[in-house]
């Protein structure tokens, strides 16, 4: 929580405490808004000492802090000066500067306090109900960027976000798995007064899958889905081999255990999963360990996909879609299963609207690109889905024969 005023002559202030410093903890507890801080102290009487750790720029300490007599603000001062010294209330009309004036807002997002190496803010969690909540923002999400001013890190998010007001609308920059989008929000206002309900522990997170060395290299061999778990209804099944989990490589069966005993219950997962050869992403959400697992039964052992021969140098390139001239692009009416567009992830529904760096509006340009292109070359697609933007780089194969 960043601080918005501190009292000329008040205790915190010989503390040291100034404007712009952060809160990031009472005690034993993290802090990230005010309702935290509500939350810390409500059942504290006045009088009561804590622990608050202050942020200044890149330095951390430890501050005591006294709970007013008159009010439930914090009270600061020095731990040297504190010997025999109990500090007075402030006055009643000062007890909550960060809210007096009514218009401050927030916008409900936790942030990953340590984000070196990324390039921007990266989410933690989102509050319920919260404008980030309503505006769509998840788990992981990265904010490169507020009303067109970069936000490199958590902190120049912050920096930015002590200056809106409630009811003011600002444009978010979001990168979500390569994807990048532009959402609006509408900062809502603090209710200082309201203390968040108490939150449940999580749950650890069940993926519902039986796993085991595989004999034949890296990754973790997937041995049968449990009936009903998210990794069944996800599609996974005997035999795949997971390589990849919320962008970490998996060597083993175990180092994929590490990456689930970190998730919880209602947690995002990603994978990348390799099956006989083809490779895909499985997008899903973990749900609770039921309390009792039965074995699957064996399932029926699938053909193997046949191998096709190589195709011979300069045959005409083949990138397996259909398409529909629409207004700003070129639209996926069908994805030839196991084509070129099929392997990068086109769907039905996406939008084709760049060519490389040029424009797609008529499907004469999508001809004339591959007319120039052949079997084994490599074009760039850039493809709208639901409001979300990403180049793709296609390498075009030989026509699948009838």
């Amino acid at each position: 929580m960043i601080v918005d005023e501190v009292m000329a002559g008040s205790p915190a202030a010989k503390a040291g405490i100034a404007t712009g410093d952060r809160i990031a903890g009472i005690d034993a507890s993290k802090v990230f808004d005010l309702d935290d801080v509500t939350a810390a102290v409500a059942e504290l009487p006045p009088g009561t000492e804590v622990l608050m750790k202050v942020v200044t720029g890149s330095s951390e300490r430890q501050v005591a802090v006294m709970l007013g007599r008159a009010t439930d603000q914090f009270l600061a001062w020095s731990a040297a000066e504190t010997e025999g010294q109990i500090p007075e209330a402030a006055p009643a009309e000062r007890a909550n500067p960060q809210v007096s004036s009514g218009d401050r807002g927030y916008l409900g997002v936790y942030l990953v306090e340590e984000d070196e190496g990324t390039d921007g803010a990266v989410i933690e969690d989102v509050a319920g109900d919260s404008p980030a909540a309503k505006a769509g923002l998840k788990k992981g999400d990265v904010i490169t960027a507020l009303a067109g001013k970069a936000t490199p890190n958590s902190e120049a998010l912050i920096a930015q976000l002590v200056k809106l007001k409630a009811g003011q609308t600002v444009t978010l920059r979001v990168s979500r798995g390569g994807w990048a989008k532009d959402v609006k929000v509408t900062i809502a206002p603090i209710a200082a007064e309201e203390a968040p309900p108490a939150e449940e522990a999580p749950q650890p997170g069940f993926l519902g899958v039986y796993l085991k060395a595989n004999p034949d290299g890296k990754g973790a061999l997937v041995d049968g889905a449990v009936a009903g778990s998210p990794a069944e209804k996800s599609g996974l099944s005997k035999g795949d081999i997971i390589v990849a989990a919320n962008g970490k490589k998996v060597s083993d069966h175990e180092a994929l255990i590490e990456v689930l005993k970190t998730l919880h219950a209602g947690d995002e997962l990603q994978l990348q999963v390799m099956r006989d050869g083809w490779g895909r992403n499985f997008a899903l959400t973990l749900g609770s360990r039921p309390g009792s697992v039965e074995p699957p039964a064996a399932p029926e052992r699938r053909r193997p996909r046949p191998v096709r021969p190589k195709a011979p140098e300069r045959q005409p390139g083949f990138l397996g879609v259909a398409l529909e001239e629409i207004e700003g692009g070129l639209r996926v009416e069908e994805v030839v299963e196991g084509s070129p567009a099929a392997k990068v992830g086109l769907k039905v529904g996406d939008v084709v609207v760049g060519l490389g760096d040029k424009p797609a509006t008529k499907l004469d340009d999508l001809v004339a690109i591959l007319g120039k292109h052949f079997a084994g070359d490599t074009i760039q697609l850039r493809v709208e889905r639901e409001g979300w933007r990403r180049d793709l780089k296609v390498t075009l194969a030989k026509r699948q024969e009838d």
